[in-house]
Order: structure tokens, then C-alpha cells, then sequence
């Protein structure tokens, strides 16, 4: 059966059941990302209906556990096995209507900065920030609850609650931190917040962040000059695999994120996707991977040295299309090296 044919007969059946019901409504049927068990919004206003059942779920993953040198699947929040009942009851949610593979995707409401914000003053690091969200779960699907944006230097440009248009289904509070008492005061809306974002980026802005594809969606921003640290770090398997961030932070700046117990802070994760980044242009410079860039010299400078890899000496370089084995960093862009080496900006450790 194709798609369009089964998302018409879902339709039929849909309205079948409102009519049985006695709810003289037209409703929308969606499947819990949780439990996996259908549930149902009323059309028009996407109101959750009172009659849906109770989502029933682990809010924890699988993992491989041995257990008498056997190799099972346990759930991290309770041990339990992988056909055990859940251990957490809430409603029913789901990630909203875009698929991740270019269907679905309503582009109404979307932003983009204007082509025409370009000069050669925002070429620079001045203008590279890193970005993450905090989101929860209403009757449209994510939405973002939190932005943060933090400079190269760890510095924060922006810090806003968002509240969200449409009911709210789960806080999230495990992985947000943030509760109803949150945004009960809060009266900003994303439309406030994309204004503010228009006013810092431009054209030129590079944007960091990992899993980028996520708080834009959130944000409902469309942009391409970004760097993200789940392609730049990218997973062994491949995708649609993706490394967590507390993961890389660990791994190779021996930092530990993402430890609070009342929920993951989105300006730590902006700063850890800077410091990563910064760790791994290091890397790159000591294994002289930009060597035959670095040794170029800067056409919009006036020094007469074109060797940039002289000791004690303070240059910038051109980002020109930097890449790992599997990702494509970015355009032209200015940085100042150091010594031959960025600095690290310095993240708390817990």
C-alpha cells in the first residue's frame, strides 16, 4: 500500500472511530515514540483527548548487561529486561511530523538570515557561536523550551526561556530541567526569539552545535554555515549513529558533563561543542593536517611573513573547507592562533 493511499485510509478510519466515540470531531492519529501504542488529537486546536490510554514506557535505554557470563539487554532506569513492562507512566508523545528524511517538513513559520549581511568584518571568530536547546514534548511534537549561545571564549550572547503555542504534553524535566513552575512566568514566544536571533546572525555566522538538525527544527531556523560535532566526532557504526555529547567530552577533554541530576544545562553543551571543536583544530594543527594552509599567506593581511608556523608568533589563517575523513567543517573564516595553537577555553569540571 502506498503512503498517500494509507494515510487516507488512516484518515477514514480516524473519523470512523470520533463518530463511534460520539465526539463529532475530526482527529489525528499519531504512534507514541514511547510505547508504540496509537493516540489521538483533536484536529482542529490538536487538543490530547481524555480517552487515550496511559503510555506506559522505560525512559531509559537498552544495554548489554552480563549476567552469568551471559550477555542480556537491560534497560538503564530500572534493569529491566527488554519485554519487561515499563516503569514510568505519562502521555503519549511523539516527535512531530517531519520524518528526519525530507518528508513532512511544513516550512511555514521557518527564518533565514538575509543573504545580504555579508562584509569582511563578520569573517572572523567574532562572529562563530555555539548553539543548543532544551525541548519538550506538546501536541505538535518537540519544541524548544530553552536556547543558549555562548562565544569561542565560552561567553554567553543569548539565554532565553521559550514557551511553547500549544499544550504541553511532557516537561521533559529529566533531560531539561526544566518544570510547569519553569515557564509559568515565562511569556516569550519562538516568534520573540527568532527576532533576537536575526539581530546577531548574519550570513556569515558560523554556528556550533551538536546535532544541529534538531534545535534548528526547534528553532525553526534554516542555515548553512555550521559545524556539528556529531558528524565532525561521527560514530563508529556509521549513521544514523550518533555519539553522545558527555561521550567526545569525556573521551577527549576529560571533562564530565551532563552530571546534574535535575536535568542537562543547554549553555554547558553550547561550550563543551566550542571546546571540542577547539581541541580538535589543535589536533589537527600538531598533526599538520593545515599545513600547506597554514603556510599560505593571508591575502587580506599586510605581514610580510608568509610562514605562519614561526615560534612565539600570533597570525590568523583561513578555515578553507577544514574536514576530517568524514566531515566538511566550513567556509573561509579567520581564527587566531597562538604559539601555533588556538587556546582552550576553560569548561568547569564536576
Amino acid at each position: 500500500m502506498s503512503n498517500s493511499k494509507k494515510s487516507t485510509d488512516t484518515k477514514k478510519i480516524d473519523n470512523q472511530k470520533a463518530t463511534i466515540a460520539g465526539l463529532n470531531t475530526e482527529i489525528v492519529t499519531h504512534v507514541c515514540k514511547r510505547c508504540n501504542r496509537t493516540f489521538n488529537l483533536r484536529a482542529k486546536d490538536l487538543a490530547y483527548l481524555s480517552s487515550n490510554s496511559e503510555c506506559i514506557f522505560h525512559w531509559g535505554k537498552l544495554r548489554n548487561v552480563r549476567v552469568d557470563k551471559v550477555i542480556e539487554h537491560k534497560y538503564s532506569c530500572c534493569s529491566g529486561g527488554m519485554d519487561s513492562d515499563g516503569c514510568e507512566v505519562g502521555k503519549h508523545v511523539y516527535d512531530g511530523d517531519y520524518n528526519g528524511n525530507g518528508n513532512g517538513l511544513n516550512l511555514a513559520g521557518y527564518i533565514q538570515v538575509d543573504e545580504n549581511t555579508t562584509s569582511d568584518e563578520y569573517k572572523t571568530s567574532q562572529n562563530v557561536y555555539a548553539l543548543d536547546c532544551e525541548m519538550c514534548y506538546t501536541t505538535k511534537g518537540l519544541e524548544v523550551t530553552r536556547i543558549s549561545i555562548v562565544d569561542i571564549h565560552l561567553n554567553e550572547i543569548y539565554e532565553s526561556l521559550v514557551k511553547p503555542d500549544t499544550q504541553i504534553l511532557d516537561y521533559n524535566t529529566r533531560w531539561s530541567g526544566l518544570t510547569e513552575e519553569s515557564l509559568r512566568n515565562c511569556n516569550k514566544k519562538l516568534k520573540h526569539v527568532q527576532a533576537d536571533l536575526m539581530k546577531l546572525f548574519n550570513k556569515d555566522t558560523i554556528l556550533i552545535g551538536h546535532s544541529l538538525d534538531s534545535d534548528f527544527k526547534a528553532i525553526k531556523l534554516i542555515h548553512t554555515n555550521i559545524i556539528d560535532t556529531s558528524v565532525v566526532f561521527p560514530h563508529k557504526m556509521g549513521p544514523p549513529y550518533k555519539r553522545a555529547l558527555r561521550n567526545l567530552m569525556s573521551e577527549y577533554l576529560q571533562k564530565i558533563i551532563q552530571e546534574d541530576v535535575e536535568g542537562h544545562d543547554s549553555k554547558e553543551d553550547a561550550a563543551a561543542c566550542i571546546s571540542l571543536m577547539i581541541w580538535k583544530i589543535n589536533e589537527d594543527l600538531r598533526s599538520k593536517k593545515f599545513a600547506n594552509i597554514l603556510n599560505q599567506p593571508d591575502s587580506r593581511s599586510n605581514q610580510s611573513n608568509n610562514s605562519l608556523l614561526n615560534k612565539n608568533s600570533t597570525s590568523t589563517f583561513n578555515i578553507n573547507n577544514i574536514s576530517s575523513s568524514n566531515a566538511n567543517l566550513g567556509n573561509q573564516r579567520n581564527l587566531t592562533i597562538t604559539n601555533n595553537k588556538m587556546n582552550m577555553p576553560k569548561i568547569a569540571s564536576k
